[in-house]
């Protein structure tokens, strides 16, 4: 059954949907690998960055931020545009971030990647 990760939960829930997760940092080449781990179990989207007259961020259940990657820029826009509580700051690369959302999903041997 899919996994849903409310905002102020630490842990997750069952429900009868995926969730939505927001991944922000990623080039679009690195994306085949979370796509062939953690599709079965979440919705996945990307932004890799905004335009200059700003963008509409696509809402979602929970957002992991590639603080290495990512400019200032998008950072403040991410954190001024989106509930606090569902921001996660991922200082790793992508291994250890596929690793990290397969666990807070609750999906076995999220390292495969």
């Amino acid at each position: 059954m899919p996994v849903s990760m409310p905002a102020t939960a630490s842990k997750p829930v069952r429900t009868s949907r995926k969730p939505s997760i927001l991944i922000v940092g990623l080039r679009e080449r690195q994306r085949g690998l979370c796509e062939a781990r953690l599709s079965d179990a979440a919705s996945l989207r990307y932004l890799f960055t905004v335009g200059g007259n700003g963008r509409t961020l696509p809402q979602a259940d929970r957002v992991y931020l590639l603080t290495r990657f990512v400019n200032h820029a998008l950072v403040n826009h991410i954190t001024s545009d989106l509930p606090r509580a569902t921001i996660v700051s991922h200082r790793g690369g992508l291994p250890t971030l596929v690793a990290r959302i397969a666990n807070d999903l609750g999906v076995a041997n999220g390292t495969d990647c």
